[in-house]
């Protein structure tokens, strides 16, 4: 991060007060990559999801679709879940959603 920093320091000194600067995409590209702690873990889909938490891939995508994995993202037509979302784990028997509001959720979809 520092070097990046920098580099864009040294640049940015270079240039006179209301000036512009062009840096090629690459570069740039190339340096945020850089600074990317390298996951050594990819993000779960939601098949290996079910499997981790003991539950069904149908179940997994609702608690997808309303919100309980923060970070959740859609990959093409593959739901994708961030390791980091299941460390939480499932929610306790007093958060679950009551039966008759999973169904009004499902209802509204219809």
């Amino acid at each position: 991060m520092t070097r990046l920093l920098e580099r864009l320091r040294r640049m940015a000194e270079a240039i006179p007060p209301g000036g512009s600067v062009v840096v090629p995409r690459d570069w740039l590209q190339g340096e945020l990559e850089a600074l990317e702690p390298a996951s050594a873990e990819p993000d779960l889909t939601v098949q290996q999801a079910a499997k981790h938490l003991h539950r069904s891939e149908s179940t997994v995508r609702d608690w997808i679709e309303c919100g309980r994995f923060p970070g959740a993202y859609k990959r093409g037509r593959a739901w994708r879940v961030p390791r980091a979302t299941l460390q939480e784990g499932i929610p306790a028997a007093d958060e679950r959603v009551r039966l008759g509001a999973w169904r009004a959720v499902r209802r509204s979809r219809e």
